[in-house]
């Protein structure tokens, strides 16, 4: 017959089983809510992705490349820019060592929003010439190209301008929101970081603010 004393150690072996699957059903359950808890936070951002409009999205992506540099139009990650539109289908091989400022336009709809603008529109004076030209995400939605005045630009819309006024369009930017008091800030690939040097074929990526002389004309991204 048991002891007095290996009854009590019977009793406290018990109560520590139990004890500890009491804390492996806890650490279960803290485990299953810290993923659901991460699951709704990574739905929530694929929404609030989804409902943004694809300039603003765009203007992000550029974002990310904002104080790259490079030299005579050269480097790894204008290489990688190009790579990434080929493989979607856009035919832009010859684009190594060529003035970027479209490939930057036309990477970062691609990148950010999906949206694949024509290969065209790699060559900055024909860009206008797209007012009107819908595209199709990828997730099924159509958007168009609209001409607006530069006080109506929303974030992302395309900037063309041209420094030498009279000779036509000779860069494209991102709007990174309306012009007010007479200038625009853009966000811009293959131009200077401050009025000294080339302003059409610099040497990177820089957020800029351009006077309304320069601005040929906005195109927004908008719902076909």
């Amino acid at each position: 017959m048991p002891s007095q004393l290996d009854r009590r150690k019977a009793t406290q072996r018990r109560a520590l089983k139990k004890q500890s699957a009491r804390r492996r059903k806890f650490h279960a359950i803290r485990v299953a809510i810290a993923k659901a808890a991460k699951n709704i936070a990574t739905r929530r951002k694929l929404i609030r992705a989804a409902e943004a409009p694809p300039g603003q999205l765009a203007l992000q992506a550029a974002g990310t490349m904002l104080g790259k540099t490079e030299s005579n139009n050269r480097a790894p990650w204008l290489q990688s820019m190009i790579d990434y539109v080929v493989k979607a289908g856009g035919a832009l091989t010859w684009m190594v060592g060529q003035p970027y400022c479209g490939l930057g336009v036309i990477w970062s709809y691609l990148k950010g929003a999906g949206l694949k603008l024509p290969d065209g529109t790699v060559y900055t004076p024909n860009i206008l010439s797209y007012h009107g030209e819908t595209f199709t995400a990828k997730d099924g939605r159509r958007y168009v190209l609209r001409r607006v005045a530069p006080e109506q630009a929303h974030p992302g819309a395309i900037v063309v301008m041209d420094f030498t006024p009279g000779t036509g369009a000779d860069h494209v930017a991102l709007a990174r929101g309306p012009m007010r008091g007479g200038v625009i800030p853009t966000r811009e690939f293959n131009t200077s970081p401050s009025n000294g040097g080339s302003q059409a074929n610099g040497g990177g990526v820089y957020d800029r603010t351009r006077p309304r002389a320069f601005v040929l004309g906005v195109l927004n991204v908008v719902p076909a």
